[in-house]
């Protein structure tokens, strides 16, 4: 096994018309070269609580050159057009230029960073954000998991109301385990701050979390340049 970091990812959105139970969620195999490969479904409720059944799914692909993610974002297309009962579908390719924290997509037993990023582009826009939470021992402690997921689940749906928010999903679990993630698409990375860390309902929100015990173990934050794309989504191209 290499011993460098992913430096680039894919990730296929898929909305079918109606919801499917996951387990039933069919993955995709992809002929090239790649370091990470996983399922998920939008399945979180307002309650925090996990749904056995989703109608947006979404897979995700990290690897190591831009020539295998042109290849990369081609399959994921061509394997959404032929997906039977979706009503729509994005397929995005992603180059990370800010990563930190910890995630445990690459080790389940070690987690750490996930990217190797590239230098930060001069005006980066629009720019995608996947932030991922996650615990050490979650059976162990599944009464504080629950509290935390509720919470979060509040947190994230502010971001619904902020200024140049262009899209967002939260993904949990499906086809392996691994932290959930939420992704985000924003007009600028003025947009992400004013959101994130200027005074207001979300940071009056998230501050009251961190001196408690009701946060993740764990958290990851990402962002990225947007390379290609395919689709649409609620009518908007990236």
């Amino acid at each position: 096994m290499t011993d460098t970091l992913p430096n680039y990812m894919a990730i296929s959105l898929l909305r079918y018309e109606a919801p499917i139970p996951v387990e039933k969620f069919a993955g995709v195999e992809l002929s090239s070269n790649v370091r990470y490969l996983t399922s998920r479904a939008d399945t979180f409720l307002i309650e925090g609580a996990i749904d056995t059944q989703a109608d947006v799914f979404s897979h995700i692909v990290l690897f190591d050159d831009g020539t295998s993610g042109e290849a990369i974002l081609d399959e994921l297309h061509a394997d959404s057009q032929q997906r039977q009962g979706l009503a729509e579908s994005m397929q995005v390719l992603l180059k990370p230029f800010a990563h930190r924290g910890s995630i445990n997509w690459l080790d389940p037993e070690n987690s750490g960073e996930i990217f190797a990023p590239h230098p930060r582009p001069a005006t980066p826009g629009p720019v995608a954000v996947l932030t991922s939470g996650g615990f050490d021992a979650p059976e162990t402690q599944m009464e504080r998991v629950g509290r935390t997921v509720v919470h979060t689940v509040t947190v994230a749906n502010d971001a619904l109301k902020a200024e140049g928010l262009k899209f967002r999903r939260v993904f949990s679990l499906c086809e392996q385990l691994g932290d959930p993630i939420t992704f985000t698409v924003w007009d600028s990375e003025e947009d992400i701050a004013k959101f994130a860390y200027h005074p207001g309902e979300h940071l009056n929100r998230v501050k009251p979390q961190l001196e408690t015990d009701f946060h993740f173990d764990r958290t990851s934050f990402t962002r990225f340049t947007i390379e290609r794309s395919y689709g649409e989504w609620e009518g908007i191209r990236l």
